[in-house]
């Protein structure tokens, strides 16, 4: 029997050939779904590294100061970092009530801000730029402050991320069952700082380059995760892979 090999993409097949004798017919190769290679990583180990805290898509921010700028009105500044939108909502009061006003960081108003804002509708603010935001609101009559703090559900302020997953390029050569996963990857609103790779056969590794031998004949299924620095995930499948 000579083995020969075929080479798609980056999927590598290996098919047995088989010469029958005058009037025989080849055997079909029976299918074997591999075992773990001697040396096999378990996702425990592979995992092991400074992986990043995952940011949350929400982050709430609180007034870094309340102020009673007269009997009717109040002003509350925020601290927004960089972030893909800042949302402002209100869940307690009515729209007869409350009034909105929000000012960017250079003093100037915010087109976004409101006359009427019913309860639980949003604000939205696109690519707001990072600083000191005020919202001045309208004070409802009843409204009393306890220690210069808003009352709960008066009004929420929160900055919102948005994760643009990353652009990934796998390149898989080697050859027999000895293969090397290569990956290339660019982030649209971060850096990759962690890799790590499934083989499809219960075996792992990590790291940009890793190289892999599997046992058995497949099919299997390679699959690599990489992480930003705010420990979002990106995912990337190359070709399955049979051997034979």
């Amino acid at each position: 029997m000579r083995p020969l090999l075929l080479r798609v993409g980056i999927v590598v097949v290996v098919l047995p050939v088989v010469f029958a004798g005058c009037g025989g017919e080849a055997e079909p190769a029976e299918a074997d779904p591999g075992q773990p290679a001697a040396e096999c990583v378990d996702a425990a180990t592979a995992w092991v590294g400074e992986r990043p805290e995952r940011r949350e898509p929400v982050q709430p921010l609180e007034p870094i100061e309340v102020a009673e700028l007269n009997e009717s009105s109040i002003e509350a500044r925020y601290r927004v970092p960089a972030a893909n939108a800042l949302v402002v909502k209100s869940d307690q009061w009515s729209a007869d009530l409350l009034r909105i006003d929000i000012t960017q960081p250079d003093g100037r108003p915010d087109t976004t801000a409101v006359d009427e804002f019913p309860v639980g509708q949003v604000i939205t603010i696109d690519e707001p730029k990072p600083g000191v935001w005020t919202v001045t609101l309208r004070r409802p009559p009843e409204l009393e402050l306890v220690k210069g703090a808003l009352p709960p559900g008066l009004l929420e302020v929160a900055a919102l991320y948005r994760n643009e997953r990353a652009e990934i390029d796998i390149d898989v050569t080697g050859e027999g069952r000895t293969l090397t996963f290569e990956v290339e990857a660019v982030d649209p609103d971060g850096a990759i700082v962690f890799y790590h790779w499934s083989f499809g056969d219960d075996c792992h590794g990590a790291g940009r380059r890793v190289e892999h031998t599997y046992a058995g004949d497949g099919p299997f299924q390679p699959t690599v995760i990489l992480m930003d620095e705010h420990g979002w995930e990106s995912f990337g499948f190359p070709d399955r892979l049979t051997f034979g």
